[in-house]
């Protein structure tokens, strides 16, 4: 199972090319689309195929510098290791891997919590980091935030900026 790129391919022509054609697991499948959610790095189908029915499939998107895009695909039966399906494709086919499915509803809450706790940053306000950050094999505990966009605080005894990523933050403390 590896990936398939097409020279000259880009991006839009690939979706098109997934959604339309039917490409599932390194085979051709006649099929319907019943939905899809397409990602910076990603494309989420929900199929309707003759031999296995509805299923979920995730698209893997990538481009090969200098030749084009490529896309390796999975259906949620190979338990795919990302988890940013959207929650109501889980509602629009058949379980076929309670494990998967039970990450991917775990994920959109901690999803949910992240994007509150972003909504809430302000420049000069004080957010708690999440357990284990260390800088220099120092525990981390706290950050003042001094930039949004990009995210960058300040962190414990140490003045330099350093720059966050959103899933670092806890929460807001004042």
């Amino acid at each position: 199972m590896g990936w398939d790129y097409q020279q000259g391919q880009n991006k839009k022509s690939l979706v098109v090319m997934l959604t339309r054609w039917g490409y599932l697991a390194e085979k051709v499948v006649a099929h319907k689309v019943i939905n899809s959610s397409p990602g910076h790095a990603e494309l989420w189908l929900v199929l309707e195929t003759e031999k296995a029915g509805r299923l979920i499939c995730l698209c893997l998107l990538q481009s090969q510098k200098g030749y084009g895009w490529g896309y390796k695909s999975m259906t949620e039966a190979m338990g795919p290791y990302i988890y940013s399906c959207p929650l109501d494709f889980l509602d629009q086919a058949p379980e076929a891997c309670p494990e998967w499915r039970t990450k991917v509803r775990e994920y959109a809450v901690r999803k949910q919590q992240n994007d509150n706790v972003v909504a809430a940053l302000r420049v000069g306000c004080t957010v708690q980091l999440i357990p284990g950050m260390k800088l220099n094999g120092v525990p981390l505990e706290t950050a003042c935030i001094s930039s949004l966009k990009p995210l960058i605080g300040t962190i414990g005894l140490w003045s330099n900026p350093v720059k966050l990523k959103h899933s670092y933050i806890a929460g807001v403390l004042s």
